[in-house]
């Protein structure tokens, strides 16, 4: 009964069996920079929110929050604690301005809400444009925020809720609609195909701070930056720094 079973024709060697061991390994956790910007191929617009200190050194870490920005949706990612001046690396990175947030506020709500109004209105602001062709500027988030917080004014900070610095900085992803879609916990990775420098690219890592710091002593600014969602129990196929 077992005639028409295949039969390989030589012995399995050693060394096959290392090679193809090493394929696997290298697919997993050093795939060369051309695969990870081909497979993360979609652009994603990153609002960020970081904690602004009188009378604190600037550079210094401190709590950043992550949204996506995806219109007419704003919805929160993740917060970190590091130093908001890394992101300056990131090629496309936009300093927004620094903002008064009330203590109770919750950024996602009333940006989503702004924004869903500007689809279903025509506004000057809108300029003709559909709310989801908007990207996050100065002048776009003063009228998103009017309602929960205000500009902060040239004579300073007046005591009145909390000061947060917003900037804004693109992401690439294997997903078209999500930034974390396969997981809560993410994993950053710089690339830099043109650099003139040897390394092109870094890999993945869960420390973004340590992520950017490498790929600026690696290939300088402009970097692109690539991010993965991965569940609790796959985070150990990813590679820290």
């Amino acid at each position: 009964m077992w005639d028409h079973l295949p039969v390989r024709s030589t012995p399995f060697k050693p060394q096959e069996a290392k090679d193809r061991y090493t394929d696997i390994h290298l697919s997993i956790q050093e795939r060369p920079p051309s695969y990870d910007m081909a497979t993360c191929s979609h652009r994603h617009t990153i609002l960020a929110t970081a904690a602004v200190a009188a009378h604190e050194p600037e550079g210094r870490p401190v709590p950043v929050t992550l949204y996506h920005w995806s219109p007419p949706s704003v919805r929160a990612l993740l917060t970190i604690v590091m130093s908001p001046d890394s992101f300056s690396a990131v090629k496309g990175f936009t300093p927004l301005g620094v903002f008064r947030a009330t203590e109770y506020l919750n950024l996602s709500r009333p940006l989503s809400q702004r924004l869903l109004e500007m689809t279903m209105t025509n506004l000057p602001e809108n300029n003709g444009h559909g709310a989801g062709e908007l990207d996050p500027t100065p002048q776009l988030l003063a009228d998103l925020l009017l309602v929960a917080q205000q500009q902060v004014p040239s004579g300073g900070d007046d005591g009145r809720g909390e000061l947060l610095r917003f900037f804004s900085f693109p992401v690439l992803s294997h997903s078209p609609v999500g930034v974390l879609s396969d997981g809560p916990r993410a994993r950053w990775m710089w690339s830099k195909p043109g650099s003139v420098y040897d390394r092109k690219a870094g890999r993945w890592g869960a420390d973004l701070a340590k992520v950017l710091e490498d790929g600026e002593w690696s290939a300088g600014r402009g970097l692109a930056l690539l991010v993965k969602g991965v569940a609790d129990e796959a985070g150990g196929a990813f590679l820290d720094l």
